[in-house]
């Protein structure tokens, strides 16, 4: 397996995990993603790049019109994994556990 193969398969790991806590009624990484893209706002100057305002309008609808961008192993969902505003959302020992075990 390439080697952007094995980091795609970490991220969709590390995301499927996301879309099952959030199947489960967990809200925080929703807070986390919308904060990250509040912080980020501020620090482009007011101004997201498009790929972050896909996911800003994508945050506004429910999870169920969008999970499938998480845990979906396609090429559109593989690319909006790579704009990701879903950092900091999983701890960084369930991150690398994830990551071992993705690889």
């Amino acid at each position: 397996m390439n080697r952007q193969r094995k980091i795609e398969l970490q991220v969709l790991a590390l995301h499927r995990l996301l879309a099952l806590r959030i199947r489960a009624g967990d809200s925080s990484p929703i807070a986390k993603a919308r904060a990250n893209l509040q912080r980020w706002k501020v620090q482009f100057g007011g101004e997201l790049p498009a790929a972050y305002q896909n996911w800003q309008r994508q945050l506004e609808e429910s999870p169920d019109s969008w999970l499938q961008l998480l845990d979906g192993d396609t090429e559109e969902a593989a690319r909006w994994r790579s704009s990701s505003p879903f950092a900091g959302a999983v701890s960084p020992k369930e991150r690398w556990q994830v990551i071992r075990h993705a690889a």
